[in-house]
């Protein structure tokens, strides 16, 4: 049973497709047919080859895609797949319901008869031979007929056209030997009629018969070297070449007549002129002076040059003008083959402004034939990239491809193409503004959760602080009366829902070439320690991937908010201001526009980077669980390496809240010593990969309370600084000591000291 979805077709030798889905399928298939199957439900276009299929007929599989999507603008074409006879996967025969040796053995059994078929065209090419050799032309014509019909069983063109131009052959021999005898017989006829002439009007009429016969027959004669003709053309030439030097007559009317037309040259139309050449011509038949015929000749010869090189210009100008009209439709090829034909014609004449016209014209053109190939080639490279796009759920590159399809098929004139990407491009639009509305929504709620935050935390620029909310039951089920349980409780959350610290920032670029490709990258850089141990960088950028130049680069940083930026690199260069930055759940976007970049060239971004402290608050409120996420920068105190981050915690929800828990993360590298809480400890601390974490238990916090967290943090390296310092003094002192200077020893003591209050702000 034939499957519903198909809509089959056979590729015609015309190039035509014959839709044949209502035939038996498996009648279709033959070692030289070409079988176009598109499955409606999968949208594959699938294309069977016979493996004897002949290369005329091959070289219509490129225009098959185009043929059917025009024939089916509603059926969409996802993939196009090639299948050869006898390689024909098993997705492909169960879709056409076909068994594989079934259809084999049809393939074989045709060949087979293809064969026989073959040996009869060899018998009859040989009889053929034989017939021409001998001229019998009428029964060669036959069997080169029956060959036909052989060759149209095989589906076999170049032996069909082989055969028709043996036929022209074989009727273009017989028609020669036919006008040859026809000019021997009506020769004969004329030679009488040149003997006994007295009257002139017998001559001319004589002359007139002689002439028509020239005029008809001339390059036959010529060409065959028929002698009886030739001998009755030389004889009558002579004959009329004595009666015209015999003739006197008007010759001053045709002298006016002549200079007329001299003097009509610009002002009467070509036609005109040309007939008034005629008319002196024929009054010339009755002059008896042979001078000045010959005098008319030359003249006459002149004109004609004249005539011909205004005929010439009034070529050229109109192929301009055909040629124009050609553009418009984009027919560069054939205004080239129009201006290029009528260059050749007037190259070596005197028409030179004509000629730089043209070839003005020609350069252009090539120009924008150039231009318009390459807009072809591109319009392919952005269907096939929407495609990809569509793949992948790439919404933002599908409308880009899309967007750009429209202003080329605009441009191409590719009203289809054009009118069916308008429409894709509408719905991908607005399937793009719910999405980006959804996420502007999320954006909003969490800036103003953010602000609203700004009440009970400080929130850093360029940092989203984020608040989730959870149902005491949902995430700790029964909990218990102990208040130091609640605490261990709460406190074992954090593994679960603890702020996130990354070590690596994700970079996406949108890339579009010159050419109209657009690909997307994307990868992960990790975070180094600068080579000076201070501080620490994460590099970005891109590096064009195309044989050509980059249009357009867009390329997105995401970095996490437990690290702030303290300076950007570009190409070694600083960047006193970064173009676009944008707060979402998941860190810190910039967005970097580039433009024109050469094939082969590197961008490279370097972000210096400061890690932040950064925090988990959870507490009781209502009966609900609240979780808040922040971080928080490290701010500068007056000696190098030395920062300080104050942490205030307030409760401004006018209820008492219960079971905090405050669990803050220093970063690595740094020494650090609490300020506030003064004279408490953490009630729990853990070194990671990450940092130190402290965590802080409190059982409640009053209404309009605020509890500070305050730090000093000394950078590792300063502080090993400080240790050799400290050491060195030690040694001397003890030396001062050793040696009874007592003094001196003290005042190095007092140095150290003095050197240690310092980072005891």
């Amino acid at each position: 049973m034939t499957n519903k979805n198909l809509i089959v077709h056979k590729l015609s030798f015309s190039g035509k497709l014959l839709d044949v889905s209502t035939l038996n399928l498996l009648s279709l298939f033959g070692p030289t047919s070409i079988i176009p199957i598109y499955d409606k439900k999968s949208k594959i276009l699938y294309t069977w080859i016979g493996d004897k299929a002949p290369q005329s007929l091959r070289n219509f599989i490129p225009e098959i895609r185009k043929i059917l999507m025009e024939k089916y603008p509603q059926n969409s074409i996802l993939r196009y797949v090639t299948v050869d006879a006898y390689s024909e996967p098993i997705d492909f025969l169960s879709l056409i319901q076909i068994d594989k040796a079934q259809l084999e053995n049809q393939l074989k059994n045709l060949e087979r008869k293809r064969i026989s078929i073959i040996g009869d065209l060899d018998e009859l090419k040989i009889r053929e031979n034989n017939l021409l050799i001998t001229n019998q032309f009428d029964d060669a014509i036959k069997i080169a007929e029956e060959i036909i019909e052989l060759a149209k069983e095989l589906n076999d063109i170049a032996i069909q056209e082989e055969q028709k131009k043996i036929i022209e052959k074989i009727l273009d021999k017989q028609e020669k030997s036919t006008k040859v005898s026809f000019i021997e017989d009506l020769t004969a006829e004329l030679f009488p009629k040149l003997e006994n002439l007295q009257h002139p009007s017998e001559i001319i009429n004589v002359h007139e018969l002689v002439s028509k016969f020239k005029e008809e027959w001339g390059e036959i004669i010529r060409l065959f070297k028929i002698k009886s003709a030739l001998q009755l053309i030389r004889e009558e030439k002579t004959l009329w070449k004595d009666f015209i030097s015999t003739q006197q007559q008007k010759l001053t009317i045709i002298r006016e007549e002549i200079q007329q037309i001299n003097n009509g040259i610009i002002k009467v139309p070509i036609e005109k002129l040309r007939e008034d050449i005629g008319v002196i011509n024929r009054k010339l038949t009755h002059l008896i002076d042979y001078e000045i015929i010959l005098g008319w000749i030359d003249q006459k010869k002149n004109l004609e040059e004249t005539l011909g090189t205004f005929e010439l210009k009034s070529k050229a100008l109109s192929s301009l003008k055909k040629a124009d009209e050609y553009i418009n439709t984009l027919e560069y090829d054939v205004a080239l083959k129009e201006l290029n034909n009528v260059l050749k014609e007037i190259k070596n004449t005197t028409l030179s402004e004509e000629i730089d016209s043209i070839e003005e014209r020609i350069a252009k053109i090539s120009i924008a034939q150039e231009i318009f190939l390459k807009n072809q080639q591109k319009l392919q490279n952005l269907e096939e990239s929407y495609r990809k796009a569509l793949e992948k759920d790439n919404l933002q590159i599908a409308l880009m491809c899309s967007e750009e399809i429209v202003s080329l098929s605009k441009e191409l004139k590719k009203s289809m193409l054009f009118q069916k990407y308008s429409q894709i491009t509408a719905q991908l639009r607005e399937k793009l503004d719910k999405r980006e509305s959804a996420r502007n929504r999320e954006r909003e709620r969490l800036k103003q959760q953010a602000k609203e935050l700004e009440n009970i935390i400080n929130v850093d620029q360029d940092v989203l602080p984020l608040m989730e909310e959870y149902s005491i039951d949902e995430v700790l089920g029964d909990l218990s009366g102990d208040v130091d349980e609640i605490l261990n409780q709460l406190g074992g959350l954090l593994h679960t829902h603890r702020v996130d610290v990354k070590e690596e920032i994700h970079s996406k670029a949108l890339i579009k070439s010159n050419s109209g490709e657009i690909i997307e990258l994307e990868k992960t850089n990790t975070t180094k320690k600068n080579k000076d141990g201070i501080g620490t960088s994460v590099s970005s950028g891109l590096t064009n991937p195309f044989d050509e130049m980059i249009e357009k680069a867009i390329l997105t940083d995401l970095i996490p908010y437990n690290y702030e930026i303290n300076s950007v690199e570009m190409d070694g260069g600083p960047i006193d201001e970064i173009p676009d930055k944008e707060l979402t759940r998941e860190g810190l976007e910039i967005n970097w526009t580039l433009q024109a970049i050469n094939p082969g060239r590197k961008v490279h971004i370097e972000y210096n980077l400061r890690r932040r402290v950064s925090r988990t608050i959870i507490f009781i409120l209502k009966g609900n669980l609240k979780v808040i996420k922040t971080h928080s920068g490290l701010k500068q105190l007056d000696l190098e390496g030395f920062f300080e981050a104050e942490m205030p915690f307030s409760n401004n929800f006018g209820i008492i809240i219960e079971g905090v828990v405050v669990e803050d993360i220093i970063p690595l590298y740094y020494i650090h010593t609490i300020k506030e809480p003064e004279n408490l400890l953490p009630d729990k601390t853990m070194k990671t990969q990450s940092g130190e974490f402290l965590m802080w238990n409190m059982q409640s916090l009053l209404p309009d309370k605020t509890r500070n967290y305050h730090y000093h943090l000394l950078e590792l390296f300063k502080f090993e600084e400080l240790k050799i310092s400290v050491n060195e003094l030690n040694k001397k002192a003890t030396t001062d000591l050793n040696e009874g200077a007592v003094k001196k020893a003290v005042e190095k003591y007092q140095t150290i000291v003095s050197l240690l209050n310092k980072y005891l702000i």
